[in-house]
């Protein structure tokens, strides 16, 4: 994870704490119960999915990562040069 990736974090789990607080407070004072139970539902939801997200993610570069050294140290380290016209 580059760190503009984990300030995004950041914030995001800021706002989602706010949220969060917010639905406790409406549940505190019974006010809007099924909306407050809704909201953190939502906020848990989310950060589920965005964390599988990111592992899957990082999984991904890895394995990219991996490939890419297996093909240098076969010795493929040149690159590929193709523009795309065939040679008439």
């Amino acid at each position: 994870m580059d760190i503009l990736n984990a300030r995004l974090w950041i914030v995001f789990y800021l706002i989602c704490f706010v949220a969060v607080l917010w639905a406790t407070f409406l549940l505190v004072q019974g006010f809007m119960l099924v909306l407050s139970v809704a909201m953190v539902g939502i906020v848990l939801g989310f950060n589920c999915i965005l964390l599988v997200g990111e592992i899957r993610a990082q999984i991904r570069k890895k394995k990219e990562m991996e490939r890419f050294l297996k093909g240098y140290i076969a010795g493929s380290d040149e690159p590929a040069t193709d523009t795309g016209r065939k040679n008439a």
